[in-house]
């Protein structure tokens, strides 16, 4: 994802149901914490972020939310679809 300077706004979409089309996906060893979200969300989803550039241009980017630590706080890790 592109440095924050350089970030007109970010869009967020929900893919209902997509979590085990997506789960086998690469991963590109990205990583977004649930606190950056406004509001939260549960383990098994996949996400969908466009990142609108100052310039115009748009970054696509996917993510899917996993249980990675003790007390089951889902994070999202960035894939290859």
């Amino acid at each position: 994802m592109s440095q924050r300077g350089n970030v007109f706004e970010r869009l967020f979409y929900h893919i209902e149901d997509a979590y085990d089309v997506f789960q086998d996906k690469p991963l590109t060893g990205n990583t977004i914490i649930r606190d950056y979200f406004l509001t939260p969300f549960e383990a098994s989803r996949v996400f969908v972020i466009d990142t609108v550039l100052i310039d115009g241009t748009t970054e696509r980017s996917f993510f899917r939310s996993v249980v990675t630590d003790e007390h089951e706080h889902p994070i999202l890790v960035e894939f290859i679809p």
